[in-house]
């Protein structure tokens, strides 16, 4: 049977808030119970999405912070991308001369990612107040930016995971803004969640219903019910 991987958004996908939506949960388990690695991708902590997997009984890979970090099916760590000390403290120099609160994400005395709050204008003006080649702000929301190296993406997370176990038959995702953008790139069909920017779903396959009526799960089903008949057949 041919290796099936789902890489799955979090926020504004597959989750209102905190919690998983129902339906889709059940759907996630019954996913890896028919041998789909089923690997959450996204801007959180790693601690966040080590619950969500546990409770779904996922046991797959992750892709954490954007990229920065990738753990295996066991729990190893696959990849990571630490942000260069000189480049952190640069960064957050600029950021409170402009007011701004800076927020240091990492461990083993190494920064993985950097959370930027403060005026959305005092933020536009951190872009601007220097050049940052090695770093990218990878996510922008109304009040804080988040920034990780340059090479850092889902994508690139992606990458590494094939690297490690060897790139699957079908690599299917889900996303709904521009952090998703480089895990479509590198996906052989990407679902896109009507809420992302305009340009983002143009780069998608297909758009799918709104999150409250957990289209990831509907296409989730779709899938187990045809590798279930493929097997019947072959």
């Amino acid at each position: 049977m041919e290796t099936l991987w789902l890489g799955i958004d979090v926020d504004g996908t597959i989750a209102e808030g905190e919690e998983i939506l129902p339906w889709t949960r059940a759907v996630l388990r019954q996913a890896r119970e028919a041998g789909v690695f089923v690997i959450l991708a996204s801007g959180r902590r790693p601690e966040y999405l080590q619950r969500i997997s546990q409770e779904c009984g996922l046991l797959s890979p992750l892709v954490a912070l954007d990229g920065a970090l990738v753990e295996g099916v066991d729990g190893e760590v696959v990849s990571r991308s630490p942000m260069a000390d000189e480049d952190v403290a640069a960064l957050a120099a600029a950021a409170h001369r402009l007011g701004l609160t800076v927020v240091k994400i990492g461990d083993r005395d190494e920064c993985l990612k950097v959370v930027v709050s403060g005026a959305p204008q005092r933020l536009d003006q951190l872009v601007t107040v220097q050049r940052w080649p090695r770093m990218r702000r990878v996510n922008q929301f109304v009040g804080s930016n988040e920034w990780v190296r340059a090479d850092c993406s889902k994508g690139h997370g992606f990458d590494a995971l094939c690297a490690r176990y060897g790139r699957p038959d079908q690599l299917i995702v889900f996303g709904n803004d521009w952090n998703d953008r480089e895990m479509f790139e590198v996906a052989d069909f990407a679902y896109v969640l009507p809420s992302a920017p305009t340009k983002l779903q143009a780069m998608a396959d297909q758009v799918l219903p709104p999150i409250q009526q957990e289209p990831v799960a509907r296409v989730i089903v779709d899938l187990l019910t045809r590798r279930a008949r493929w097997r019947q057949d072959s």
